[in-house]
């Protein structure tokens, strides 16, 4: 889906996935804690759910250098959300990393804005778009489309 759609309850639900009635696939990342980078953040999701996305925002104060607390993040496919969630829904990130002192607690959501077009979309105009610093812009992943061939 490559548009923007206010929800009217950004939850994201298992069965409407698994019955192919939530199509969506951008999620919204919450509570991040604001020391972590977009390089830090990446590596841990890429441990486990590699070749599954195609974006992924995390977006940065330019003056402190520290993250706003949330990213974006959009699945090729909606079924791949189900892992992701399982692994961070919850999650508290200082049991996840010795290093990590902030006691907060992951979230997701659906994200208002969905699909990769539309997120970049979004983004096009913005002055972040124009900063030559590569780590404070959205990681953006070419996708393969499937050979019909190989059906």
């Amino acid at each position: 889906m490559n548009e923007i759609t206010k929800l009217a309850d950004n939850t994201i639900n298992f069965h409407a996935i698994l019955n192919g009635i939530q199509m969506l696939t951008t999620v919204m990342i919450k509570n991040i804690p604001m020391r972590f980078s977009q390089q830090d953040l990446l590596q841990m999701i890429q441990q486990r759910h590699a070749d599954t996305f195609d974006y992924f925002y995390l977006p940065m104060d330019l003056k402190t250098r520290y993250n706003r607390g949330y990213a974006y993040i959009n699945f090729t496919e909606p079924l791949f959300i189900l892992d992701f969630y399982l692994e961070f829904q919850g999650l508290r990130w200082n049991e996840r990393f010795k290093d990590c002192h902030s006691t907060k607690q992951c979230s997701l959501f659906y994200a208002n804005v969905q699909g990769k077009v539309s997120n970049i979309t979004q983004l096009q105009d913005k002055n972040i778009m124009k900063k030559l610093e590569e780590d404070v812009k959205p990681v953006i992943y070419e996708t393969k489309l499937p050979d019909p061939l190989e059906l």
